[in-house]
């Protein structure tokens, strides 16, 4: 702080001796140039040798004069106190050694002069997929969801931590004014007769838990209002993506305490052959409240079965009925986490929810996530860290 003021002194005290013509309005043009080309060389001369020049240490080519009066304008008058004036030619110090402040300031000149002329680093090298693990947790500007690299291979792609939630749908329909779809529940051909939605699936949920009740079309419009909000290519998985992060989770006899499958809390569904267990939830339970699989992905066992992108018997183009992954809360644990089964593309069910695929290239890699915001502290101490 001495040296900024030792400075801001000094250049006042340049400015107030040599802005004359600078500022008279009778001057020609050419003075004021030639005063001003002068002036800035002066300043230059001053700031780069602070203390060897002082005031008085200013090129024969500049002329010197006081200001004709206190309130004659200056270049720096905000805030500064000027310093005191002195005559043309007289010392603006008394000759001999710098003291140790003065030292100090020439060395910090010659330190800010140093790297303003110093060559600019290049900028530093972009990320590329080859340097991702499987498992690392990035994410998208803009708010996008918390992505889990699967594949960084010539098909590299990312899936999404956690099935979309009801808030995340929620902002999707107040910004597209998307209608709701029919809801059933699975096998109950009556509850057609119930004015089931996403809003109102017939069971408690908040705005942690998957969305349900969505249809196929749903989330396939859901997947293109992010890839066009977030400038990303999102879609929903085919099977055999689904599969490659589904990996070796919850086996069947362990599923029901790390996933959120038919237990003694569903009452359609009580067992009794050894299978029977309680994972503290009869219905849908908040996203992320199990235990992740090795690539730090949520519940692809249990909790909701997921809509891809495949059409029932491999068909291309328009197609009716849909297919959907994986095993729900409605599930019994011995179930295989890596069914499929297929529904009509334009219904929703209780049951079924989705997440999303982001297909990457070292063009558009999102940037890491922060893993230890997005631990859930409900995980009995389970932390997902980026691997």
């Amino acid at each position: 702080m001495q040296f900024f003021h030792r400075l801001v002194a000094l250049g006042t005290k340049v400015l107030r001796q040599w802005e004359g013509p600078v500022w008279d309005p009778e001057a020609t043009s050419e003075v004021r140039l030639l005063t001003r080309a002068a002036l800035v060389e002066k300043i230059a001369y001053t700031l780069a040798n602070p203390v060897a020049a002082g005031v008085q240490a200013v090129p024969a080519s500049i002329p010197a004069r006081a200001p004709s009066s206190p309130s004659e304008p200056g270049l720096l008058t905000a805030g500064v106190a000027a310093a005191p004036q002195e005559t043309a030619g007289a010392p603006a110090s008394p000759s001999g050694p710098a003291p140790p402040a003065a030292e100090a300031a020439t060395a910090a000149t010659a330190s800010v002069a140093d790297a303003a002329v110093k060559p600019v680093d290049a900028e530093p090298r972009k990320p590329r997929l080859a340097d991702l693990a499987p498992g690392v947790l990035l994410r998208d500007r803009g708010g996008g969801p918390v992505l889990a690299l699967v594949s960084q291979g010539q098909h590299a792609f990312a899936l999404g931590r956690n099935e979309v939630t009801r808030r995340e749908y929620a902002a999707f329909v107040a910004a597209t004014g998307r209608s709701a779809a029919k809801c059933r529940e699975p096998r109950s051909p009556l509850s057609a007769l119930r004015k089931l939605s996403w809003r109102e699936p017939g069971f408690a949920q908040d705005d942690s838990h998957p969305v349900v009740c969505v249809s196929w079309a749903d989330a396939n419009a859901y997947a293109r209002w992010l890839a066009a909000r977030l400038h990303a290519r999102y879609r929903l998985p085919t099977h055999a993506e689904w599969l490659q992060a589904l990996g070796s989770s919850a086996a069947a006899r362990t599923a029901c305490v790390q996933a959120n499958v038919a237990d003694d809390k569903n009452s359609l569904l009580r067992r009794d052959d050894g299978t029977a267990c309680s994972d503290g939830f009869a219905y849908t339970a908040p996203v992320g409240k199990f235990k992740a699989n090795a690539l730090n992905i949520d519940d692809l066992v249990g909790n909701v079965s997921e809509w891809t992108a495949d059409c029932k018997g491999g068909r291309a183009g328009a197609c009716s009925d849909r297919m959907f992954n994986g095993t729900s809360w409605r599930d019994a644990p011995d179930r295989a986490a890596g069914g499929q089964d297929d529904a009509g593309s334009d219904v929703g069910y209780t049951t079924i929810g989705f997440r999303l695929l982001r297909d990457i290239d070292d063009d558009s890699i999102p940037l890491p996530a922060k893993a230890s915001a997005e631990a859930s502290p409900d995980k009995g101490g389970a932390t997902k860290g980026v691997k």
